[in-house]
């Protein structure tokens, strides 16, 4: 089984095999991919590029299968709470795009999902959920990048809900409150769970880098990435009245993180640390699973 990822700075990889309790990652794979296909979808330069790159993964591990999953990543990406009477996805697809599009054919040009955080919360026996949607041009471009590599593309995950399954996955070994801020290098998106569960989430731009052998650079990202933190802690606190949480996981880039985060710590007065890695998922150190977290939760299927 093999899962890509893509943002606008990264094509990744990872090559496993998942069941119900355990996930056994066989090899990574990160390649710098600087490009706007979300933004672009329908330029023929960015897909020959995307081929090539995926066409290079496959050859280097030597990678024999047939079908894989996508994950995208990308700030544009609108989410929005509903509620929604219960039933199947291809009855409550025109119910969505009633409520997103007011325009006919734009509501054409785009396929919705939702992901469930609560059920039964009235007495219509509604549910509450968090839905996204995608261009269809943005999937089918993904799907024919895939059919030109010889993989037929099975799943398409938000990294928002791909985290979210992970989440889940290890919700045995988190406290039920928490906040978890996913870090890749230009932009951080932070999250609030309410029992183990995407509760709300926003992202923003990152205009520094922590930099081993630059103090000054250093400093500026941990005052910036500080008040980053410290202004969501703020918004869901106000949001959420009566909540409480007192742990920050911080999953992505850790890598680059891990130097910073005492100092981070102690401007804020909270505790922060690496997401941790469940001994379910094997064949992956720890910041190699934060750094493909979002990949990882994509192997899960609730």
């Amino acid at each position: 089984m093999i899962n890509f990822y893509l943002n606008s700075d990264k094509l990744k990889a990872i090559s496993a095999t998942a069941s119900a309790k355990k996930i056994r990652v066989n090899r990574i794979y990160d390649l710098d991919f600087p490009n706007e296909f979300l933004s672009e979808p329908d330029a023929d330069k960015l897909n020959v590029k995307l081929t090539e790159a995926m066409l290079n993964i496959i050859r280097a591990g030597d990678i024999k299968t047939h079908s894989a999953g996508f994950v995208i990543d990308d700030s544009k990406i609108s989410f929005r709470e509903m509620i929604l009477p219960q039933g199947k996805p291809l009855q409550l697809a025109p119910i969505i795009k009633s409520e997103l599009f007011n325009d006919p054919r734009q509501a054409e040009r785009n396929t919705v999902d939702y992901v469930e955080i609560e059920r039964d919360i009235n007495e219509d026996h509604q549910n509450r959920v968090m839905v996204t949607y995608l261009e269809n041009s943005i999937i089918d471009n993904i799907k024919k990048c895939g059919k030109d590599v010889s993989i037929n593309v099975t799943s398409l995950d938000i990294q928002q809900n791909a985290l979210s399954k992970l989440v889940w996955f290890m919700r045995d070994m988190l406290p039920e409150n928490f906040m978890l801020v996913d870090y890749h290098i230009t932009y951080a998106t932070t999250y609030l769970f309410l029992k183990h569960k995407h509760e709300f989430s926003m992202t923003k731009s990152i205009f520094s880098v922590p930099s081993e052998g630059f103090a000054n650079e250093t400093a500026f990202f941990i005052n910036d990435f500080s008040v980053q933190i410290s202004d969501a802690l703020s918004f869901f606190m106000s949001r959420y009245e009566g909540v409480h949480f007192d742990t920050v996981y911080l999953t992505g880039s850790t890598f680059l993180l891990e130097p910073c985060i005492s100092h981070i710590a102690g401007l804020l007065n909270t505790n922060i640390q690496i997401l941790p890695k469940p001994d379910s998922v094997e064949g992956v150190a720890l910041h190699e699973f934060n750094d493909f977290s979002g990949l990882i939760g994509s192997l899960i299927r609730r």
